[in-house]
């Protein structure tokens, strides 16, 4: 689940939805045993 709307600690914005997708993408990672990991971290 993720998007602006979810409890992220950052206002409703694109930046929030953002940081969402990729806490969810690092969550569905793990869950497969795989390294989280994306450009957006690199990037920060």
């Amino acid at each position: 689940l993720a998007g602006a709307w979810t409890d992220t600690g950052w206002p409703a914005t694109m930046e929030g939805a953002v940081r969402s997708g990729a806490a969810a993408a690092d969550a569905a990672l793990h869950d497969l045993g795989r390294p989280p990991g994306h450009p957006l971290q690199e990037a920060a």
